[in-house]
């Protein structure tokens, strides 16, 4: 290009789109048990926008390449998952809560996550104490996993070097040894108080703890 270089360039982006579908039913089962269900369908799709070709030819924008073929494309997801959440007030002061989700995820196989919860009055509303624990799911994103850029850098005495970033199912990851992105599984402990010794005035403490693998 030389002295012909442009100097505005269409170096391409990303886009993402999901959508979600949801249906969720309660009923009250009597004065002491709630139960709800429902069910949820959602699809997610991430595009890496490919650029003009003198965005990424020979180099390309000095230090801001656009998007090439080989780094660009449409990446899909969907997951389909269900709940179930079931209520009982043993007593006046006892409350017990319990609540199952089942997810099946297009690239990450089966999810079940579960949640147990409790509250006891001590004096009515004015002291309270609760606890739960659940566990966590979560399948990393669309852009965590596809993602991939190159980037040109002047290295003095080397000239032009190319670097950059390779997606995580690029047969360069493989090479260099990576592994496979796995989902994010949590446990989830939490043990509150709270209290009310008026109408005007409420205060509440709260412990959680949260492990991530």
């Amino acid at each position: 290009y030389r002295e012909n270089s442009k100097q505005s360039f269409d170096p391409g982006g990303t886009r993402f789109s999901h959508s979600v579908g949801n249906i969720d039913i309660s009923k009250s089962l009597g004065s002491k048990v709630g139960l709800a269900f429902g069910t949820e369908f959602r699809t997610e799709t991430f595009e890496v926008i490919e650029g003009e070709l003198s965005s990424y030819d020979g180099g390309g924008a000095d230090s801001f390449s656009g998007n090439a073929p080989e780094n660009s494309g449409k990446f899909n997801r969907y997951n389909f998952g269900g709940y179930l959440d079931l209520a009982y007030d043993a007593s006046d002061k006892l409350f017990f809560g319990g609540a199952a989700r089942v997810e099946n995820y297009s690239d990450f196989g089966n999810a079940f996550v579960w949640k147990l919860s409790s509250r006891y009055k001590i004096v009515d509303d004015k002291l309270v104490l609760r606890a739960s624990y659940s566990t966590g799911f979560r399948a990393p994103t669309l852009h965590q996993i596809y993602t991939q850029k190159a980037q040109y850098s002047f290295i003095p005495g080397q000239g032009i070097q190319v670097g950059g970033l390779i997606n995580n199912v690029s047969r360069e990851a493989r090479l260099l040894g990576l592994p496979s992105l796995t989902p994010e599984k949590s446990t989830n402990i939490t043990v509150g108080i709270g209290v009310k010794p008026n109408n005007h005035f409420s205060f509440t403490l709260d412990y959680y703890n949260i492990s991530v693998k």
